[in-house]
């Protein structure tokens, strides 16, 4: 420290920020050293008009408000403790003659106010609580953050999950519980309990398990986001619900030529209907019409090319004479329906009344829930029957799915195979009449190759729940190439110590015609032939 020469080099004010304001301002604290300010906020707000800058204290009058009381109290103690503070240590300074630095001139005269103050807070707030982080608030987070790691999931998706995530909120609500404890295989079995006793059925069950299931192990065990809260993956395996078969159909031509041909239809209606006819003729979602009449779409060697809005697929499209009849209809755009306005929902309201007046009344037998119902088909049409027509005509005309995924702008095979095993018994042998006799071999070959996998898919999950496996952890795996490496690399080590070689064990579980009971038991004599040598 340099020697302090003169005493009065070193004085206090206080300042208002806007000392000619109507509102309340900051009170700052002025130390001047050297000619020099060091000017530090205090803490504390006041009205211009209740300050008196000559006394340096807050104006107290009879007309004050019992708020402004308090608070010019308040400003009093704060301005009281900074000049016992600044009085005690000029005294200090005086009697030891050196001169402080800024720094420590400010921790003296300030650090005690603002200790005193965080003193008094925590006495008036009491101990913190700890934070609790909600089970509820994670799960939204989570889906704001899906499209971050799987760019596929669309607005649409997004919009079904957010609902099917609403009985999990009710359940948090109504047991007063909602902590990220209850995201675990526990939590979600109690919600499961829950869901069932509330009369849920099983299908609306599995979707609220398997959207929560999946944000935890798809987002939430993934995202550094979550990273410190500790959730781990969760293996609750969800509710066999028997499918509802034969709900969707595909029209035959002769009910398209009737919704083409039936005129006792409004304007809006008849639009309606030419949209419904395009998505029959191109399989494409009712998202995804209105491209073909956009004209930045792209046109290539007879094919519209255009990324659907669902998958973010490429997709084709053939210009069909019947495709370009309609898309000639409204060059110059629709006169009534609207594109943004609930458009695919008015869209399956206005083709039921289409097929009605068209006499589409053919009776469509389906199951639902194992109960066999029967319905009129304008009952039961929708926006999606279209896509599906064109997809069970391409399939009966012997056309594989691998290319029909090109035409339909789906990510994989699944969905279209999905359609395959509605078709009623009708198609299935239009599609057999179809085929040539190299097909219908090969259809069988691979239907025959198909079932032996999904066997030897089976035993394999046996044998590594033989082994010590998780049942849940092998259970939801349907791949060999992922089954197989565990059982012949992670367990290799238990086998060996059974005194089972590896190729041994691969010899007996591709054994063609051999039963897995048949193969548990002479896996059962190796382990007892290798105890009796061991002895």
């Amino acid at each position: 420290m340099e020697t302090l020469t003169n005493a009065n080099e070193i004085t206090l004010n206080f300042n208002l920020r806007a000392p000619k304001g109507k509102r309340v301002t900051n009170l700052y604290a002025v130390i001047k050293m050297d000619g020099k300010q060091i000017k530090t906020p205090i803490d504390c707000k006041i009205n211009p008009w209740q300050w008196d800058s000559k006394k340096q204290n807050p104006l107290f009058t009879r007309n004050m408000t019992e708020e402004d009381r308090e608070n010019a109290q308040k400003v009093f103690n704060v301005i009281y403790q900074v000049k016992e503070n600044f009085q005690n240590y000029f005294i200090y300074l005086c009697t030891h003659s050196v001169k402080p630095t800024k720094e420590e001139l400010t921790e003296k005269v300030f650090n005690r106010v603002r200790t005193n103050k965080n003193k008094e807070m925590k006495e008036k707030l009491g101990t913190p609580k700890k934070r609790v982080v909600k089970a509820t608030t994670t799960l939204q987070k989570a889906l704001e953050l899906y499209p971050q790691l799987n760019s596929n999931v669309g607005k649409s998706s997004l919009a079904t999950y957010k609902t099917q995530l609403t009985p999990f909120n009710l359940y948090c609500e109504e047991i007063k519980k909602d902590s990220i404890k209850m995201l675990s295989d526990e939590g979600l079995r109690e919600f499961e309990i829950y869901l069932r006793k509330n009369g849920k059925t099983e299908n609306a069950i599995k979707n609220s398990l398997r959207t929560i299931k999946s944000l935890i192990n798809e987002v939430i065990t993934k995202h550094s986001h979550f990273e410190k809260m500790g959730i781990k993956k969760v293996s609750i395996e969800l509710p066999k619900v028997k499918k509802n078969e034969g709900k969707k159909v595909g029209l035959t031509d002769e009910e398209i030529q009737k919704l083409k041909e039936c005129n006792e239809l409004t304007d809006l209606q008849k639009e309606y209907r030419d949209l419904f006819l395009l998505a029959c003729y191109t399989g494409q979602r009712a998202s995804d019409l209105v491209k073909f009449f956009d004209k930045d779409t792209i046109i290539r060697d007879g094919y519209f090319v255009f990324f659907n809005k669902k998958r973010k697929q490429e997709t084709l499209a053939k210009q069909t004479d019947e495709v370009m009849e309609i898309i000639e209809r409204y060059k110059d755009g629709f006169n009534y329906v609207n594109f943004e306005n609930r458009y695919e929902k008015n869209l399956t309201g206005a083709i039921k009344l289409v097929a009605k007046s068209a006499g589409l009344d053919r009776e469509i037998e389906f199951t639902e829930n194992g109960i066999v119902k029967k319905k009129p088909l304008y009952d039961m049409i929708s926006s999606h029957f279209g896509r599906h027509t064109f997809i069970t005509k391409l399939l009966a005309s012997g056309m594989s799915a691998d290319k029909i995924k090109y035409l339909t702008g789906h990510a994989n095979t699944k969905m279209i195979e999905d359609v395959y095993g509605h078709l009623s018994a009708i198609d299935k042998i239009g599609i057999l009449e179809n085929m040539s006799g190299h097909d219908k071999e090969t259809m069988l070959y691979q239907k025959g190759k198909e079932d032996k996998e999904k066997d030897l898919i089976k035993e394999t999950k046996d044998v590594l729940v033989f082994l010590g496996a998780d049942y849940l952890e092998v259970e939801g795996i349907n791949n060999l190439d992922e089954l197989l490496p565990m059982l012949y690399i992670d367990y290799e080590l238990k086998i060996r110590d059974l005194g089972i070689s590896v190729d041994k064990l691969k010899a007996l579980y591709n054994t063609k015609g051999v039963s897995l009971k048949e193969k548990r038991n002479e896996l059962n004599k190796w382990i007892e032939e290798f105890n009796e040598r061991a002895k």
